[in-house]
């Protein structure tokens, strides 16, 4: 399994122990079809296990952000957003604009 893509900062898992391993505050995918069911099914799974406190799933042919939270006492149904701005509650100040990411062109 490949890990996450991007992470943004790390800290000592609440499940690993103090110091025993870092773990990042959020993981973020870019999901493709060929990965899907594994990103959405077992990588959740791990997210979970290991107590990184959020799971972003941009999907860029549904053009959404399928955005799973986690706390000690378990994990919520994704939150998906298909408009407007998605925000962290880890990451202070990180949010992402939909109609930005999901643009049909960049600009250089």
């Amino acid at each position: 399994m490949r890990p996450p893509r991007v992470q943004a900062g790390k800290r000592a898992s609440p499940r690993s122990g103090a110091g025993r391993s870092l773990f990042p505050n959020a993981a973020f995918e870019i999901l493709s079809p060929s990965t899907a069911r594994n990103d959405r099914g077992r990588k959740r799974q791990l997210m979970a296990r290991y107590g990184v406190p959020e799971y972003w799933i941009l999907d860029p042919l549904a053009k959404t952000v399928e955005l799973s939270r986690f706390t000690e006492i378990g994990c919520n149904q994704p939150i998906v957003v298909s408009e407007g701005r998605c925000a962290s509650s880890v990451i202070a100040g990180f949010e992402i604009d939909l109609a930005a990411v999901f643009a049909e062109e960049v600009a250089m």
